[in-house]
């Protein structure tokens, strides 16, 4: 079973394991683009994807 993306609870947790993976909230960052786009920064990187979640993803899979 996949998890539910859209679930909030589940979108959090996600949140926190991109927080952890990358070594802390204090270089995260998470916003909304008037293009249509999120974005996560973290330090001088940008994941861009047309869901919060899928920004997240791609945060995660890019850790070092």
């Amino acid at each position: 079973m996949l998890p539910d993306l859209t679930d909030p609870a589940t979108l959090g947790c996600l949140l926190v394991l991109v927080r952890e993976a990358w070594g802390g909230a204090d270089i995260f960052g998470l916003h909304y683009h008037c293009d249509g786009a999120w974005c996560v920064e973290i330090n001088d990187r940008h994941f861009y994807a047309p869901t919060e979640a899928a920004a997240l993803v791609a945060a995660l899979e890019a850790v070092p």
